[in-house]
C-alpha cells in the first residue's frame, strides 16, 4: 500500500479502503466500469485513476491490472491484481500533449497569417503592373488590418512638396487617400527618423502622439517601410479596444510592410520606365514629323528651281521671262541655304558647339542689314516694314552675324504669318540695364494654347500635311538660343489668333561704348572689279563636274587663268609636272573626294614643296561647313576655308585677299 501512501498493517485490503484513496472525480468514473465488468461476470479489470492529494505529495497516477474470482453462484468472491506507479508516464504524456496543442495552435497561426499574407501578396502583385497606387494600397491597408487584426491602419508616403500622402484604412468605411501633416511631425516623424520600428501600448502616455488621436486610440504599432536602406514611407496601426500589440504582431506588419515598400519600389521604377518609354515615342513621333517635314522643305524649293530651269532650257522665253526664272532660281537656292544653315547651327547647339565671335556690336546697323535682306520677301506680299531705331543707344559687345540672324529669323516670322498687305513694325530703345528689339506685326498672332511651347524646336502650331505656313519649327528655337547665348532673354506675346504677335528681346547693357560719331561712315560691302584676278593662276579640284566647272568659271570671271583637275591624284601631278613659271599661284580644293581627299592632297603637296623649296597658298571650297571641319583645314595648312554654296563675288575677294596676304608676307 505504500503507492497509495498507507502502511500495509493499517489496510485490510478491502474495496473501501481503495476507494476513498481515489481522486473524487476519477473514484465515479471507476466504478461505473468496474460495476459494469461485474455486471457482465468479467473476469479482467483494468484501470487508470488519479490518488487524492492530501497536500503532502504530490498528486499520483496508479495503474490497476486485476482478475476477478466469481464462486459457483457467480458472486464476485475477490480479485487478485497488481497496482503500477505510472506517475512519472502520466507527467511526460500530459507535457507531450501540451507541446502538441501548442505546436498546433503555432502551425495554425502561421497558416492563417501565411494564408492572409498570400492574399496580401495577390494585392501587392497585382500592382506590380501599373503604377497607379491609388487603386492597391487601400486595398493593399485592409488586408494589413485584416492580418494583424486591428481597427485601423495607415500608411504615410513622403511627396516632393515636403508633406505626406496618407493612405487609411479602418473598420467601416474602405480605403481613402488624402493629404495630411508632414510625415516628419508626430510619431511617423519619429518612426521615419530612427528606421526602427515603435509599439506604444498606452497612447495616453505618448506625448508625441497627435491629440486628436491620442481620445481615440488606445495603443499603436508602427513600422518604417525601407528599400535598400531608403525611406519610402511609414505604416502604423491602431486599436480602438484594451487589445495590446505584441512582438508577434510587429513581424507580421514588418513583413507586410516590407513586401508594401517593394511593391511602392517597383511602381515607381515602372512608372518612371512607362514615362521614359512615352518620352522615347514621342521623340521617335516627332523625328518622324521632322523628317517629312525636312523632306518637304527640302522638295519645294527644288520644284521650283527645276522648273524654271527647264523652262530655261526647253521653252521660248523672253528676257523678262529670263530675268523672273534667274530671280526665283536665286531665291529658291538661298532659301535652301538658309535651311541648312538653320539645320547646322540646330546640330551645333544640341552638341554644345556653337560659339560666338564676341566684339563691338552696332544694333542699329545690324537691324538694317537684316531689314534690308528681308525686304524682297516684304516687298512680295506688299508688306510695309516700318523702323524706329534710336541711334543714340550705343554699342553692345556681342556677336554681330548671330544678331543680325536673330533680328532676320523674328522679321522672316513675321513676314511668313503676316497677311498680304499687313505691316510689321521694329523697335530699338534703350531700357537700362537693357537695350530692348521689339519686332510686331499685324499677322495670324498665336493661340495661347501654344504660347509657351512658341520656342521649342521642332514645334509647330499646325504640323498637318494640310498647314498654309511651311518651316520647321528651327527659326524661334534658334533666336531663343542665341540672344540667351548673349545674356538676354527673348518674350513672345499675342492677344490671339489673328490679332497679331510681338516679340521682344532684351539684350544686357555689358561693355557699352559711346554711340557711333556721325560722321563716321557705315561699312559696306564692296563689289570686285572684274579684273580682281588678272595675272592669277589658278588650280581648282573637285571631283564633281558641275560644281568644278563653276568655280573655273567664277574665277575666270574675274581674270584668272584657271587650270582643273578631277581628282587629287592629278591635281597632285599637275602641281609636281608643271614649269616653275607655270605653276599655280593658288589651289581651289574640295575636300570631300574618293579615294584621296583634300586634306591627304594638300599634305602630300606641301612635302613635296618643301623638298623644292616652294609654297603654294590653298582654299578649301566645301559642303562641310562646321566649326571643326573649317578648324581641321586651317589645321591641315589651308589659308581659308569657305562653305559652299559661295557667292561669286565673295570667292573672288577670298582668293584676292589669301594672295595679297602672301604677297604682304
Amino acid at each position: 500500500m505504500a503507492t497509495f501512501g498507507t502502511p500495509s498493517c493499517a489496510s485490510q485490503g478491502v474495496y473501501d479502503d481503495w476507494a476513498k484513496r481515489l481522486d473524487p472525480e476519477d473514484l465515479q468514473a471507476i466504478e461505473g466500469r468496474f460495476k459494469e465488468v461485474l455486471k457482465n461476470k468479467g473476469r479482467h479489470w483494468l484501470a487508470e485513476y488519479r490518488l487524492g492529494n492530501n497536500g503532502t505529495t504530490r498528486q499520483r497516477w496508479v495503474r490497476t491490472q486485476a482478475h476477478i474470482v466469481y464462486d459457483c453462484r457467480g458472486e464476485p468472491l475477490r480479485m487478485i491484481g497488481a497496482n503500477i506507479d505510472i506517475s512519472d508516464r502520466r507527467q511526460a504524456e500530459a507535457e507531450r500533449e501540451k507541446l502538441l496543442e501548442r505546436e498546433q495552435a503555432a502551425r495554425a497561426e502561421t497558416e492563417h497569417a501565411a494564408e492572409r499574407l498570400r492574399q496580401l501578396q495577390a494585392v501587392t502583385d497585382s500592382a506590380l503592373g501599373h503604377a497607379m497606387l491609388k487603386d492597391f494600397l487601400p486595398e493593399t491597408l485592409a488586408r494589413v488590418r485584416e492580418l494583424i487584426e486591428v481597427d485601423a491602419a495607415t500608411i504615410l508616403l513622403p511627396t516632393e512638396d515636403g508633406r505626406s500622402l496618407v493612405v487609411r484604412a479602418a473598420a467601416g468605411y474602405d480605403g481613402v487617400i488624402g493629404r495630411s501633416i508632414p510625415i516628419g511631425e508626430g510619431l511617423p516623424g519619429t518612426i521615419a527618423a530612427n528606421r526602427a520600428a515603435v509599439i506604444v501600448e498606452d497612447i495616453s502616455k505618448c506625448k508625441v502622439m497627435n491629440p486628436v488621436l491620442r481620445e481615440r486610440v488606445r495603443s499603436l504599432i508602427g513600422v518604417p517601410m525601407l528599400v535598400e536602406g531608403r525611406l519610402v514611407g511609414v505604416i502604423h496601426a491602431d486599436t480602438f479596444t484594451a487589445r495590446r500589440f505584441n512582438d508577434s504582431d510587429l513581424r507580421l506588419l514588418q513583413l507586410a510592410a516590407d513586401r508594401i515598400a517593394l511593391a511602392i519600389e517597383q511602381a515607381r521604377l515602372y512608372e518612371v520606365e512607362r514615362q521614359a518609354r512615352r518620352q522615347a515615342e514621342e521623340a521617335n513621333r516627332m523625328k518622324d514629323e521632322f523628317l517629312a517635314l525636312v523632306s518637304h522643305e527640302l522638295r519645294s524649293p527644288l520644284n521650283a528651281m527645276l522648273g524654271y530651269a527647264r523652262l530655261l532650257r526647253y521653252g521660248p522665253v523672253d528676257e523678262q521671262k529670263i530675268s523672273k526664272s534667274v530671280d526665283v532660281i536665286e531665291r529658291h537656292g538661298k532659301a535652301q541655304i538658309q535651311l541648312i544653315e538653320d539645320l547646322l547651327d540646330t546640330a551645333r547647339i544640341i552638341s554644345g558647339k556653337l560659339q560666338l565671335n564676341v566684339g563691338p556690336v552696332d544694333l542699329v546697323s545690324v537691324i538694317e542689314d537684316a531689314v534690308q535682306t528681308i525686304y524682297p520677301a516684304a516687298d512680295a506680299k506688299v508688306i510695309r516694314i516700318h523702323t524706329d531705331l534710336n541711334p543714340n543707344v550705343g554699342q553692345i559687345t556681342g556677336d554681330t552675324q548671330r544678331l543680325q540672324q536673330v533680328i532676320w529669323n523674328l522679321l522672316s516670322n513675321s513676314i511668313k504669318f503676316t497677311s498680304r498687305g499687313g505691316r510689321i513694325d521694329i523697335r530699338l530703345e534703350r531700357i537700362d540695364p537693357h537695350i530692348s528689339v521689339t519686332v510686331s506685326d499685324t499677322g495670324k498672332g498665336i493661340h495661347s494654347d501654344f504660347l509657351p511651347y512658341v520656342f521649342d524646336r521642332f514645334r509647330q502650331a499646325d504640323a498637318s500635311s494640310t498647314r498654309r505656313y511651311g518651316g520647321l519649327g528651327i527659326g524661334l528655337a534658334l533666336v531663343k538660343y542665341l540672344v540667351e547665348l548673349h545674356g538676354g532673354t527673348v518674350e513672345a506675346f499675342s492677344a490671339g489668333e489673328n490679332k497679331g504677335a510681338t516679340f521682344t528681346v532684351l539684350l544686357p547693357v555689358r561693355a557699352v561704348s559711346s554711340p557711333l560719331k556721325a560722321e563716321e561712315p557705315p561699312v559696306s560691302s564692296l563689289e570686285p572689279q572684274k579684273s580682281t584676278l588678272a595675272g592669277v593662276r589658278a588650280l581648282v579640284v573637285d571631283d564633281e563636274e558641275d560644281a568644278r566647272e563653276l568655280v573655273k568659271t567664277v574665277l575666270a570671271q574675274y581674270g584668272a587663268d584657271v587650270i582643273a583637275a578631277c581628282s587629287a591624284a592629278e591635281a597632285f601631278a599637275l602641281m609636281t609636272t608643271a614649269r616653275h613659271d607655270k605653276r599655280p599661284d593658288i589651289i581651289v580644293a574640295d575636300l570631300g573626294m574618293p579615294e584621296e581627299d583634300g586634306y591627304e592632297l594638300l599634305r602630300r603637296v606641301h612635302k613635296w614643296e618643301r623638298e623644292h623649296k616652294v609654297h603654294t597658298p590653298a582654299v578649301a571650297l566645301t559642303a562641310y561647313g562646321r566649326s571643326e571641319d573649317r578648324i581641321r583645314a586651317l589645321m591641315s595648312g589651308f589659308q581659308m576655308h569657305v562653305a559652299k554654296p559661295v557667292e561669286p563675288s565673295e570667292l573672288a575677294i577670298v582668293v584676292a585677299s589669301v594672295l595679297n596676304r602672301r604677297k604682304s608676307g
